[in-house]
């Protein structure tokens, strides 16, 4: 069960992410900050469709944002996720989900206007919840 607390967060967060759609370049910049952030990262996107990958980060993240409000709909999506991701599939290492995080938080900045210290806070505390679903499938 979600906390009207959490309930709460995840509205602010939900309200700075449509902001960022608003922003045409969101994606684009998402991964051009991603992609350098760390060496190790581009070789795990070498033979990407990044068309086809933006569509997914947009659904992945809209998954993680009702996930964390207790959407047993997205539930599914999460957990395709991190069956995706695990060492079984994409190996992606749990020690690459803080640039994933920063990366977003970095660009959430960019491209919200009404960003400050505490929605970073609110995201943060958001997309834990399913970053570490998807570190705990690895």
């Amino acid at each position: 069960m979600v906390s009207n607390e959490q309930k709460a967060t995840n509205d602010v967060v939900n309200e700075s992410f449509g902001r960022c759609l608003m922003k045409p370049d969101f994606f684009d910049r998402f991964y051009e900050v991603f992609l350098s952030s760390n060496p190790v990262i581009k070789g795990y996107f070498k033979n990407t469709d990044f068309t086809k990958q933006k569509q997914l980060l947009r659904q992945g993240l809209s998954a993680a944002l009702l996930y964390a409000r207790g959407s047993g709909s997205a539930k599914f999506l999460v957990d395709n996720i991190t069956k995706t991701h695990s060492r079984h599939q994409l190996n992606i290492t749990p020690g690459l989900y803080p640039y994933w995080i920063d990366s977003l938080i970095k660009v959430v900045e960019d491209c919200d206007p009404k960003f400050t210290p505490e929605l970073e806070k609110e995201w943060r505390q958001t997309i834990a919840i399913v970053v570490d679903q998807i570190k705990g499938g690895y």
